[in-house]
């Protein structure tokens, strides 16, 4: 039962996270967005410290997850359009992805073969980029 009632949580995340990244992109505007989402996480944090039922903590839930997860893509795009040359924005990229590479790999792949798959994605993006 607890495994059903965390579906409704990650959908709801999934569904503000793509919105969040749809609307800033629409409108160009980063901060804003990751600003709410922080809130909300902040929020939802702060509900399960307390001593709430347990209604109001699965409520904070939702908001603590959509929240976290709200902020990456915003924050991401943000810091990777203000950093100038290519390569620069490439460097930071491929950091920021090489560092989700160890914490996916422990969930779904073997950590050598997400890595290749890594780098051939790196390479991609720099023939993409020179052109």
């Amino acid at each position: 039962m607890s495994q059903l009632l965390t579906i409704p949580i990650y959908v709801f995340a999934a569904i503000v996270l793509l919105s969040f990244a749809h609307y800033s992109d629409k409108l160009k505007l980063r901060s804003p967005f990751v600003f709410i989402a922080q809130c909300m996480a902040l929020i939802g944090f702060i509900i399960n410290i307390t001593n709430a039922p347990r209604g109001p903590k699965y409520f904070g839930l939702f908001l603590a997850v959509a929240g976290a997860y709200g902020a990456v893509p915003g924050s991401v795009t943000w810091l990777g359009n203000n950093l100038a040359p290519t390569y620069k924005r490439g460097r930071f990229l491929f950091g920021v992805s090489d560092f989700l590479t160890y914490i996916l790999s422990t969930f779904t792949f073997r950590v050598l073969c997400f890595q290749a798959l890594q780098v051939v994605n790196f390479i991609f993006y720099l023939k993409r980029s020179q052109h």
